[in-house]
């Protein structure tokens, strides 16, 4: 690896060595070597099959030697070169695997911090877990997980949610950062993590932190925080190339290029290119032909004609990603760096497929650390006009941006005994829709978030410390400030063993489509005249049911399209009122019953019932169960946690983690909270009776009960349309289970294995509740892996076995039972002693091609396997 020449001057020297393991004195294949000079030139080369490297005409002076090698520690020596002179070095590289407690992590207490002391549970990929096999997306990493629940919908579609609750969406439960940028979807508020534009060579590690995040990191952190962290381009420069192909037509190709220019300054690109053939599903929802157009509040504007609705199972991506490195001091360094991807996919969402057209992504981030001081700002906008729901043709247009500032210091005292941190968090999110899915509140949809935090550490004593955080936000769409309190105590019996206690509150915030959504979904019933309209929660009232003395069943009143007064006259809810209706409706049919009086209410009852939006059916509801619809209540969580990590006889790496959690106002589900008033059936076919043959009377009654004849309104809705909004409602409880092991047998040899349990899985509704909750992941699920590493010959071996219980989902899609599933995935790479710079991995997921679904609406996945290319120039 050449970045820049080396001066000469003079006579020359040379540098030669011999890179090996320090346990079992084997060669290391593919090693890097860097020489660097005192003007900050630098060398690279990559040790050879016999471990050797070498470095010929150096200028004599100084020089200092890094050699790297995933797995094992940095080896890093100066040393002074004389004119002429021929310097052999013997290279012993140390496997990590030896200090296992040493391993640092950085998203637990946002700072850096062995893992062992971290007060939270943390998981941790480092790179020789990510640079093992090949990846369509980062988040296939944290398959087998414990704790984590991985969702696939597709070749590199993921749903990544930690300790249960997974949606479609996965907003709000948890964080998802690259260096320490939010790197979700602003707009929509997902996590898109197909569209990351970190490439597989460039991660340095993944911390996945469990458990409540947001007392440092503000609102939508319930279930913990996903952070990918990638390579300095100070500390790994170098040009890797993949190429990668597999089956379903699959080809992937990256670089990743970095570089230093003298001593202070280093930059990086990289890039990936990706195509391949997704699984194939069928939704039976979804019609033969449809007409694409744009949704708004005052009504659908449709773009062309009839199209056949022909999914196009062929995926892409293509992105990029810069950064620059300016070290001028030791305590000094700033960050500029930027990406863009662009993704056409088949995607899954709570109102059915969607074939995602050109949905564009970028970011620029700018960071700065000084001594203690970080500070970074950064924006990530989205971009999409031609993605369009399977089901009806809807388009989805969406520009919408983040911009986000944060600043954070530390301060010790006490000889290093109590250390404070100590930040503030300014988000402003800028939803555009182009007045499609916000329609008339385009205007007023901005969101404003500003949070600051106080994180107390004190060393009691040897063994003991104590943490206390403490953090205030303030949403504007929210009527109070929100405090996320964390207080933990960890104990250190011995160097390497470290127990916890931990409480934590956290909370999420809604989304702006929750506020502000304003859209028509569907533009009539059956040829009726109702539309069903997806209204967000007006954030000043709610919405509110007009109920009262004078009102018709349950004191309730309605609006009708029917009404010769007008739609926009509440009236009783009493079916009977809209008699003449009936009557007109059925002389549209060739049927006249206008000679049969009006009945009244004593004659023939009314009934209440609710449109299922996934079966298109009414569901009968109870007057006592039609509820306002209160201003929306940021969801919270509550966590009380104790743990223990810790490395046994140097070899086995232990961590268990005991839980209850609490979670309020969950929202994001989607309901028809309106009901329509039908007459009864029962009641109806006797009253007809007494005017035709009871046969007539039955088949006619069958006809006109199934007839909405009136909506059940909140006054802040559009008159007599049906209302599909969300809101805050449950109040459950649960505890959970994690443990893991690693035993590492020898410097070659590892195995382990995970096991997550949680109490339960799924809470039926309780009295004023709408719905039942399903945590939508299984109550059981384990893994077991085993690795062999020898770099003495080049290769590297992995197999894993997952196994997830059943569990039900409850969804926007429906509610189905995801059936248990067992994989097996093994993994290989090779490095060829003859040429160490190539790489040859292969990787097979679910090598007994077991064919499964992991969530609902999506399709069923079976083998997939890949095999890689990787060059190192």
């Amino acid at each position: 690896i050449v970045t820049f020449s080396l001066p000469v001057y003079g006579q020359t020297t040379a540098l030669t060595g011999t890179v090996t393991d320090s346990v079992t004195a084997e060669p290391l294949i593919g090693a890097n070597v860097f020489v660097t000079s005192e003007a900050g030139a630098r060398l690279g080369d990559s040790s050879a099959g016999d471990g050797t490297f070498g470095f010929q005409n150096l200028a004599a002076g100084a020089y200092t030697i890094t050699v790297t090698y995933t797995g094992y520690e940095r080896w890093v020596r100066s040393l002074v070169l004389r004119e002429g002179e021929s310097r052999t070095l013997a290279v012993a590289l140390r496997p990590t695997v030896l200090d296992l407690g040493q391993t640092v992590v950085v998203t637990a207490s946002r700072r850096e911090e062995r893992r062992l002391d971290a007060p939270a549970a943390v998981w941790l990929l480092e790179a020789s877990d990510v640079q093992a096999r090949p990846a369509l997306s980062p988040v296939e990493h944290l398959k087998g997980l414990p704790g984590v629940d991985v969702a696939s919908s597709g070749l590199s579609s993921d749903r990544v949610v930690v300790r249960g609750f997974n949606t479609t969406s996965d907003f709000g439960r948890l964080l998802f950062l690259t260096d320490s940028r939010f790197a979700g979807v602003p707009g929509l508020g997902f996590n898109f993590y197909e569209l990351s534009p970190t490439v597989n060579e460039d991660i340095d590690r993944i911390e996945v932190a469990a458990g409540p995040a947001s007392a440092l990191y503000g609102p939508n952190a319930l279930g913990g925080v996903l952070h990918i962290i990638t390579k300095s381009p100070f500390d790994d420069p170098g040009t890797v190339v993949t190429v990668t192909g597999g089956e379903r037509s699959l080809i992937q190709t990256t670089i990743r290029h970095s570089g230093v220019i003298g001593r202070r300054l280093a930059y990086k690109v990289s890039g990936e290119y990706h195509r391949g053939d997704d699984w194939e599903y069928v939704d039976p929802v979804e019609p033969d032909t449809i007409i694409k157009g744009l949704p708004t509040s005052s009504g659908r504007i449709p773009r062309g004609g009839p199209v056949p609705n022909v999914r196009d199972y062929g995926q892409e991506r293509l992105g990029g990603y810069g950064r620059l490195d300016f070290r001028p001091n030791s305590d000094l360094t700033t960050i500029l760096s930027g990406g863009v991807s662009r993704g056409n996919w088949l995607g899954i969402f709570e109102g059915g497929g969607v074939q995602v057209k050109d949905f564009v992504y970028s970011h620029i981030q700018a960071r700065l650390f000084y001594k203690r001081l970080f500070a970074q700002a950064f924006v990530n906008r989205n971009s999409t006009d031609e993605s369009f729901f399977l089901r009806t043709g809807d388009l989805i247009v969406d520009k919408s941006a983040i911009y986000v500032g944060q600043v954070q210091h530390s301060t010790e005292l006490l000889q290093g005994r109590q250390e404070f941190t100590y930040g503030a968090d300014l988000l402003l999110t800028r939803p555009d829709s182009k007045n499609t899915l916000h329609g008339r509140n385009e205007d007023k949809d901005n969101i404003d978030e500003i949070g600051f935090y106080v994180q107390s550490e004190t060393e009691i004593s040897k063994t003991l410390k104590g943490v206390v955080t403490l953090r205030v936000d303030d949403n504007n769409r929210l009527d109070d400030p929100v405090f996320s309190p964390r207080a933990a105590l960890v104990v250190k019996p011995a160097a390497n063993h470290t127990f916890r206690a931990t409480f934590n509150t956290a909370y999420s915030s809604p989304r702006a489509a929750d506020y502000f959504g304003d859209v028509v979904a569907l533009p009539s019933l059956g040829g009726l005249p109702y539309a069903a309209r997806f209204r967000g929660v007006p954030p000043e009232t709610g919405f509110n049911f007009r109920r009262g003395p004078g009102g018709g069943v349950g004191d309730l009143f309605m609006q009708s399209p029917f009404n010769p007064a007008g739609k926009e006259q509440y009236i009783p809810a009493e079916a009977t009122s809209m008699w003449g209706a009936v009557v007109a409706l059925l002389q549209v049919q060739g049927i006249d019953i206008s000679t049969i009086p009006q009945p009244t209410p004593a004659q023939i009852g009314t009934v209440l019932a609710k449109l299922n939006v996934n079966t298109g059916m009414f569901d009968p509801v109870a007057p006592e169960n039609v509820f306002d619809v209160p201003t929306l209540k940021p969801g919270k969580i509550t966590t009380f946690e104790v743990g223990y990590n810790g490395v046994i006889v140097d070899k086995l790496l232990l961590a268990i983690n005991l839980y209850h959690e609490r979670n309020r106002n969950f929202s994001g589900i989607f309901l028809i909270e309106s009901p329509n008033v039908f007459l009864d059936r029962g009641s109806l076919e006797t009253y007809l009776s007494n005017f035709m043959p009871p046969a007539n009377a039955a088949e006619l009654s069958a006809g006109i009960a199934a007839l909405p004849l009136g909506t059940v309104t909140p006054v802040e809705a559009d008159p007599a349309d049906l209302l599909l909004t969300t809101r805050s409602f449950a109040d459950i409880s649960h505890y959970g289970a994690e443990i893991a092991a690693t035993y590492h047998a020898s410097t070659r040899w590892a195995f382990g294995g995970n096991y997550a349990f949680v109490s339960e899985n799924y809470f039926e509704r309780e009295s004023g509740e709408p719905d039942d909750v399903s945590m939508n992941g299984p109550q059981h699920k384990f893994a077991l892996n085993a690795q062999f590493s020898n770099p003495g010959i080049g290769v590297d071996a992995r197999a894993q076995l997952r196994y997830v219980d059943s569990f039900p989902v409850i969804s926007g899609l429906g509610r189905e039972d995801i059936e248990a599933y067992t994989l097996v995935d093994v993994s290989a790479s090779y490095t060829l002693p003859s040429l160490p710079a190539l790489e040859l991995g292969l990787s097979v997921q679910n090598v007994l091609n077991n064919k499964h679904r992991e969530f609902v609406g999506a399709p069923e996945i079976g083998r997939l396997a890949l095999l890689r290319l990787k060059y190192r120039l």
